[in-house]
């Protein structure tokens, strides 16, 4: 009887933790997709401020490293953004110049994107980085806190 009454709540802990472990599964997926949706919608309005200008007049811009900045402190889930031209450098972030000779040449985004892939990858080597192409252009790293 004792044998009994154990394996009844043996598989009723069972069930609970699978239930559980279902529960959390699914919230974590709803919350992964709002995340992804959210960097889809800022790429886009990065990608929509800087049709159509060239990457020089993006490095001079103020107007550009504005616009990264707020579109930064609006979301809190994001530390940093920053563009990346076709040669790898970062003419325009959102914080303070990005030194000039550090590229993304090496990164696994940035050959993501050179072998045509177009949409958001997130890349192995940076802890909680997604870069994605706009126009054409890489947005290098939205940066998640």
């Amino acid at each position: 009887m004792v044998a009994f009454a154990s394996s009844q709540d043996r598989s009723a802990i069972l069930g609970a933790a699978e239930d559980h472990v279902e529960l959390s599964v699914g919230l974590l997926r709803e919350h992964a997709l709002n995340v992804f949706a959210t960097q889809e919608l800022v790429h886009e309005q990065i990608g929509a401020r800087i049709a159509g200008v060239d990457w020089e007049a993006i490095s001079r811009s103020r107007e550009v490293a504005s616009f990264l900045r707020e579109t930064r402190d609006r979301i809190s889930q994001i530390s940093s953004i920053w563009l990346a031209d076709p040669t790898s450098h970062v003419p325009a972030s959102s914080s303070l110049p990005y030194p000039r000779g550090l590229t993304f040449e090496n990164s696994e985004e940035f050959r993501a994107h050179h072998a045509g892939d177009r949409g958001m990858h997130i890349g192995e080597q940076h802890l909680a980085v997604e870069s994605m192409a706009a126009g054409g252009r890489l947005i290098g790293g939205l940066q998640r806190r």
